[in-house]
């Protein structure tokens, strides 16, 4: 098993081929305005509730992309990490962000429970990442896991652990538009 907690923050390069994620930006996505709150401390025993701008669609029942699709990373995430149980059952549905000019995404952890709509249970044990259009079309839009600043390229699934030791967060896009697809698997 390995040591360093970075060791299970692992980049699968073009996982999704071009074609593919043009596909997916191509679908006529319902934009829904992506601001949701989260719990800061603010050091002095109380709480502030924040926001966090970027819009976001629900792809339901995307017939590219297919069970057999979506758990061939956990093959290759088992493989690069050397973990033989990961422990996770089932997935939501891929989720595709957008980040205009000014949107961002506050440092945070994916121990989420709105993502399940009554008929799944669970909490996120594995989040994925992927970066959908030319990383050239955007500037800012950093995707940061545990303080490290992940590289992605078009087509690029990070994956990482769900839990408190792997905060991450997206910094302003300062220019174009930055689109990803956000699953998490529980």
């Amino acid at each position: 098993m390995k040591q360093n907690i970075k060791d299970y923050t692992v980049v699968l390069e073009n996982y999704l081929p071009d074609k593919l994620c043009d596909e997916i930006l191509s679908q006529n996505l319902d934009w829904e305005n992506g601001k949701w709150y989260n719990y800061a401390y603010k050091g002095d025993g109380s709480y502030s509730l924040r926001g966090n701008n970027h819009s976001n669609s629900f792809l339901e029942n995307y017939d590219p992309l297919t069970e057999e699709h979506m758990t061939s990373w956990v093959k290759m995430y088992k493989e690069r990490t050397g973990i033989e149980t990961l422990g996770v059952v089932a997935y939501t549905s891929p989720k595709v962000n957008r980040y205009d000019i000014g949107h961002n995404m506050d440092e945070h952890v994916d121990l989420i429970r709105s993502i399940f709509d009554g008929k799944n249970k669970g909490v996120p044990i594995m989040s994925t990442v992927t970066l959908l259009n030319d990383e050239n079309e955007f500037e800012g839009g950093d995707l940061i896991v545990s303080k490290e600043k992940i590289p992605l390229t078009k087509g690029d699934m990070v994956i990482f652990p769900s839990t408190f030791m792997y905060p991450h967060l997206v910094t302003p896009v300062t220019k174009g538009t930055r689109y990803t697809l956000v699953c998490w698997w529980f």
